[in-house]
């Protein structure tokens, strides 16, 4: 969270949208992510979502909501990433004209998968 200036964690962790919409389009990259992160593990998801405005989704954020518990979260990114949790065969059969760069999302979106079905509220 290093990368993270004080006004922009500060606007994180009250959820102001006004604070947000004034500090992310002048952001780095990295201060988003690490605004993403921090948003992520305290369970903000309408910051999450804020956020999502000016990236794109990571594998990073969703391995985060999984490993913070975050599932409501998890499954934001994963609608937002396009792909459809019960579809997913395997991390690693992919259909041959997804990006590259999309393999990843769809590992961790597995992972929440096995992790959902095998949650004792499912």
């Amino acid at each position: 969270m290093n990368d993270v200036s004080l006004p922009l964690r500060c606007a994180v962790e009250a959820q102001d949208a006004l604070a947000l919409k004034l500090l992310v389009p002048t952001a780095t990259p990295s201060a988003i992510d690490a605004a993403m992160l921090l948003a992520i593990e305290r369970g903000h998801l309408d910051v999450v979502l804020s956020l999502l405005e000016h990236t794109r989704v990571r594998y990073l954020y969703v391995e985060r909501a999984v490993a913070c518990g975050q599932v409501r979260i998890a499954l934001h990114l994963n609608q937002r990433a396009g792909d459809a949790v019960c579809a997913l065969p395997s991390p690693t059969s992919c259909p041959r004209s997804e990006a590259e760069e999309d393999k990843p999302v769809r590992a961790a979106m597995w992972c929440l998968a096995k992790h959902l079905l095998s949650s004792p509220a499912v």
